[in-house]
């Protein structure tokens, strides 16, 4: 059996590092705030520039945080933290420790952590990037974690104290998942291997790749077949659960071993304890007791979105009762104080109207074990996320409109928050533009938000050029999410407003306690998308109002399902100058292109279709543009990944073929997300210099550019014609005008988000009335 791979020589650092100052509050030494994780990376990346207005090279310049992990006695948090590395298209990861009790900058430990290992999406390669946690060992003496290395992911140990790192396993197959018994004996399960899966393909091209199985069409534009995920057996992967004794064999698992492993049983258990109800479990506490979330209504329990807090330890607690502990979006659960009380977060509605939202704040809230009622310990518009406890504390991955993501430390007893770890220092030094918080509202009285970001030179009585970004839109304003293709605060310093809209959430589902029916109901007429599109184009008209938006000058902008809410728009609204989407619209053979399995079995259930081709009928069709390329009148930007390049190939085809003001940008490698730092950068390029020509009537000097701007004057002289009648229009379309959207609703709240963001004041417009409250 092969042996742990060991570094030769082996890396040490200083174990020295680790050992917490004693005799001083963690209150009284702040962390230093000097560049700590840019002093690790060193001239491997590049360094954010300090000062000024954020440009598009400050956002690729960021540094984003991997996973936390908690040590088991609560004195380190190991995490990871991820930049773009220019020179090889890709990312570097370093690991670091920071003692939780503040006593000192993060320690970079000695081994880097390779490149991201990236997720997958209908087969595919996905440009998001996980967020891979290291795991402590019970006795917080050794820390694991993978490392991806070309198409090797592997698993590595160390031991922070004495600063040895080890490879574990010698063999081909990537490592898909690992953990830690109770005894310390850790415990992985491998998967794919590369070199036996090119072997399988080269055996099999000689006959032709199997579809459906080697080749899905949705894949079928790539080279060559796409690696399987290992979720269930095949030729190329290797699976098997094996663990590491303690003189450095590998064996074969134990049953009991490999049970631990599985992610599920912790939930499976918890779940089947609460009466079958989904939820969120938490970690194992005193003697064994779990917490978890369950459905409000256990007869619905498995479409259910509201959740209950419950508990269940030695005294029988029970369910929580507490209105506070029933929530229509809990995130995460755990112990505190050594067992004696409950923590959750969740999201709350900054109108204190959880019915109909917004779903606009954070909070965090402990329930003791005992006669006291559960209460908020921290609540505001910060993201917070990854939240793990010890004793009084909890440790969150923290972001903001205006901040990148940081690790903080709050306490329970008074809702403090420390700083432990921020990595992109210089970002305190840049100059951000005002914002304001946006209420918006949709035909039932639900509520969604969104920032209303100034442009940096803001002047006012002045009208300007307003692009909306969507579809989420909490914590930092980096691009909007998911994608992060659309440079908001980029944006802003070259003279645009932009509003970055979290779409209303579906809260008639939650209060009908059976999401499934109202989700198959309302994607039968599309509904989400005359919501969000709706609110969005409610949202704009107060803005004219006020004097700050040119309604002449609005342009709409979005990725995946917000990139389906920018086709739908354009197709029944000209109140857009421009338009960019970071995929085409679905159309007639959607469901064909997805591989067999169950998530395109989910997907035709939601919307109710029975053919893998749209047909009449189906909500498909409702956005597609295959039937109506004469409705599209606004100048539309496409930045296509390559493993996407086919969705929706039909109806681009169409408006090819009816000359519609369409640009199709394909980029190399890319799937629904965009990956490489080189990609990423040519996507914001482009939507900038898209955005200021249509908007803004300027053009880059830069001679390569040339041809382009010769390309899209002629599209403009077309437009211009065909508004004067100079020019002959497409003819209609099977579902014959646009018809307006019409006024929806829209609230404003008037807080800046500068820094710390707080609400002093509501007021809701609806109808050309006030309403106070």
């Amino acid at each position: 059996m092969p042996r742990l791979g060991r570094l030769a020589p082996p890396i040490l650092w200083c174990a020295a590092a680790l050992l917490p100052v004693e005799g001083r509050a963690a209150s009284e030494r702040p962390v230093d705030g000097s560049d700590w994780a840019g002093q690790a990376f060193a001239s491997e990346v590049p360094v954010p520039r300090a000062g000024g207005a954020v440009t598009t090279g400050d956002l690729l310049a960021l540094r984003d945080l991997g996973a936390m992990s908690l040590s088991p006695d609560g004195r380190w948090i190991a995490f990871s933290v991820r930049q773009a590395a220019p020179q090889v298209d890709d990312y570097a990861i370093r690991w670091f420790v920071v003692p939780s009790d503040g006593s000192s900058p993060p320690i970079p430990l000695p081994v880097d952590g390779g490149r991201p290992i990236r997720g997958r999406s209908a087969g595919l390669l996905d440009g998001a990037i996980a967020r891979d946690p290291a795991k402590w060992s019970p006795d917080g003496a050794r820390l694991a974690f993978r490392r991806r290395v070309g198409d090797r992911v592997e698993l590595w140990a160390m031991a922070p104290a004495t600063g040895v790192a080890e490879r574990v396993a010698d063999g081909t197959a990537q490592v898909a998942a690992f953990g830690w018994t109770p005894r310390g004996t850790l415990v992985f399960r491998t998967g794919l291997d590369m070199a036996r899966f090119a072997r399988s393909v080269e055996a099999e091209a000689g006959h032709g790749w199997l579809l459906n199985q080697r080749m899905t069409l949705f894949a079928a534009r790539t080279p060559s077949p796409l690696p399987p995920d290992c979720r269930t057996p095949h030729p190329a992967c290797d699976l098997r659960t094996l663990a590491v004794a303690p003189n450095g064999l590998l064996r074969s698992a134990t049953p009991t071993e490999a049970a631990a492993l599985d992610a599920g049983a912790q939930g499976a258990a918890a779940s089947k304890a609460a009466g079958g109800g989904r939820g969120v479990v938490s970690g194992v506490g005193e003697g064994g007791a779990l917490a978890w979330t369950q459905a409000a209504d256990p007869a619905k329990a498995g479409n259910a979105r509201p959740l209950r807090q419950v508990v269940t330890d030695a005294s029988g607690a029970g369910a929580c009762a507490a209105p506070v502990c029933i929530g229509q979006d809990i995130r995460a659960i755990g112990w505190a104080r050594d067992g004696a009380s409950i923590w959750f977060l969740r999201r709350m509605s900054s109108r204190d109207d959880e019915a109909r939202g917004p779903l606009d704040q954070f909070a965090l809230v402990e329930w003791p074990l005992g006669a006291a009622p559960p209460r908020v310990a921290h609540r505001g518009y910060d993201l917070l996320e990854d939240c793990q406890a010890h004793g009084r504390w909890i440790y969150c991955v923290e972001s903001s409109a205006t901040r990148p993501m940081r690790i903080v430390a709050i306490d329970l007893d008074g809702g403090g928050l420390r700083v432990l770890a921020d990595p992109n220092p210089t970002l305190r030094t840049k100059s951000f533009p005002r914002i304001r918080h946006v209420i918006l509202k949709d035909p039932e009285g639900n509520f969604g938000f969104a920032r209303l970001v100034y442009p940096n030179d803001y002047r006012a009585g002045r009208a300007y050029p307003l692009v909306v970004v969507q579809y989420r839109s909490q914590g930092f304003l980096r691009g909007g999410t998911p994608g992060d293709e659309y440079p908001i605060l980029p944006l802003a310093a070259e003279g645009f407003f932009v509003l970055s809209v979290d779409m209303p959430d579906d809260l008639r589902a939650w209060r009908n306690l059976d999401q499934m029916a109202v989700t198959r109901a309302r994607r039968a007429d599309q509904w989400a998308l005359k919501s969000l599109v709706g609110a969005i184009e409610a949202a704009i008209d107060p803005l004219i109002a006020e004097g700050l938006v040119d309604p002449r000058r609005v342009a709409i902008t979005g990725l995946s399902w917000g990139a389906q809410s920018v086709h739908y728009a354009l197709q029944r609204s000209d109140r857009f100058a421009a338009a960019i989407a970071s995929q085409a619209a679905a159309d007639i053979t959607y469901y064909a292109q997805f591989p067999d399995g169950a998530e395109k079995r989910a997907r035709m259930a939601g919307t109710g279709d029975r053919s893998v081709l749209a047909g009449p009928g189906s909500p498909i069709l409702q956005s597609a543009w295959s039937p109506r390329p004469e409705r599209l009148r606004t100048p539309l930007l496409l930045n296509l990944g390559q493993d996407e390049a086919l969705f929706g190939f039909e109806g681009l085809a169409v408006l090819r073929e009816a000359d519609r003001p369409l640009e199709v940008r394909v980029f190399p490698g890319e799937g629904h997300t965009k990956y490489h730092p080189r990609n990423l950068a040519g996507v914001y390029e482009n939507n900038l210099m898209w955005l200021t020509f249509w908007l803004q009537g300027r053009e880059d000097p830069r001679p390569e550019f040339a041809e382009q701007y010769g390309r899209w004057r002629a599209m403009r002289s077309r437009l211009q014609a065909e508004a004067r009648g100079d020019a002959p229009r497409v003819s209609g379309g099977q579902d014959g005008e646009r018809t307006g959207l019409g006024a929806i609703g829209l609230g404003l709240t008037n807080p800046e988000l500068g820094g710390e963001a707080g609400v002093d004041r509501h007021e809701v417009l609806a109808g050309g009335e006030a309403e106070r409250r």
